[in-house]
């Protein structure tokens, strides 16, 4: 993945929610984080396509 973000800010950003999931409010721990503006708009899109053309989606941007 030629786009994906660096492990380094995938991390701080795993460790920024854990730490933000402490306090009651937060509802706990997220069960996905996402990282990156393609991530948060594969996110957006997989609630909105069936599984297929999600599929079809990503095969055609991810794997040129």
């Amino acid at each position: 993945m030629n786009h994906a973000p660096h492990p380094h800010l995938v991390a701080d950003e795993i460790i920024q929610a854990i730490a933000n999931s402490s306090s009651v409010e937060n509802g706990g721990t997220p069960l996905r984080v996402t990282v990156g503006k393609d991530s948060k708009e594969y996110s957006k899109q997989k609630k909105e396509l069936s599984d297929r053309d999600f599929h079809e989606l990503l095969e055609k941007k991810l794997l040129k």
